[in-house]
């Protein structure tokens, strides 16, 4: 029986002791985890219009990308124009190739406009991640025995 109660009063010396440590840094870190648990929120507020903006960037590089492509394979085309063949159908690829720089211009200004737009948001999403990362690192709390850390798992950045 006494191997019992020594047991258990270990344990409890043990728990008694992880509160005694566990109290006081929670208080002197107060401040730091209340921010961090604001920064979960906005981050959590922040993620859907980022992700709709990188989405929306994603298909406009795509649609840039395919017209470029596109160009290209038809300036291949009309640089292997020998003098055998007709200029009427020379002309009507030069005249294509221009109208498709003028749609991959076009395209162009799109995409810049729109990065531009979705830029701030994703600045304010990676300076949020980094302060809450940094703020985690700060609040790291000794315990003596693993504990649950609630609200200070490290922030992952998705973008």
């Amino acid at each position: 029986m006494s191997t019992i109660k020594s047991i258990v009063t270990i344990i409890f010396f043990y728990l008694f002791i992880n509160l005694v440590l566990w109290i006081p840094q929670k208080l002197y870190h107060w401040k730091d985890l209340n921010r961090i648990e604001e920064i979960e929120i906005i981050l959590s507020e922040i993620e859907v219009p980022a992700e709709e903006c990188k989405n929306k960037l994603f298909k406009l590089k795509e649609v840039v990308d395919n017209k470029s492509l596109e160009i290209d394979k038809l300036k291949r085309f009309i640089d292997s124009f020998s003098g055998e063949e007709s200029d009427l159908i020379y002309n009507l690829n030069i005249k294509k190739y221009n109208q498709l720089l003028e749609e991959y211009n076009i395209l162009a200004v799109e995409f810049n406009a729109e990065r531009e737009e979705c830029l701030p948001t994703f600045e304010k999403y990676d300076n949020l991640v980094l302060e809450g990362n940094d703020l985690i690192d700060k609040t790291g709390m000794f315990m003596l025995i693993p504990m649950p850390r609630g609200s200070t798992k490290r922030v992952t950045n998705t973008r």
